[in-house]
């Protein structure tokens, strides 16, 4: 699955890669998606489409193995329950790490 770092201007953002085009998903206007191959034992590499064609295109090419798939945005709320992750939590840590990064620069000026 190729998640990817983007960076604009002095700021980096995480984002996603289509496997089919190489489109950013965040660039794509349409809705974009996780997919799997369903005879996975138990794991199962994770492709990323920007569009339903490029669904369809990555669905094609992995025949005879049929694809499960699922809008990114679900897959990464699902990835974020399994993981027990705690958005409010992260902020707040986030912006402390913020805020204890600012006053240190701003002590060595």
């Amino acid at each position: 699955m190729p998640l990817v770092m983007r960076r604009e201007h002095d700021t980096f953002f995480p984002d996603g890669r289509c496997d089919a085009c190489g489109r950013l998903l965040s660039r794509s206007d349409e809705v974009s998606f996780a997919l799997w191959p369903l005879d996975a034992v138990s794991v199962g590499p994770i492709l990323l489409a920007c569009s339903p064609s490029c669904a369809d295109v990555l669905t094609a090419q992995a025949q005879p193995r049929e694809l499960g798939a699922v809008s990114f945005d679900a897959y990464l709320v699902a990835l974020g329950e399994q993981l027990h992750i705690d958005p409010e939590a992260i902020q707040r840590r986030e912006r402390l790490a913020y805020a204890i990064d600012r006053a240190r620069d701003e002590a060595q000026e």
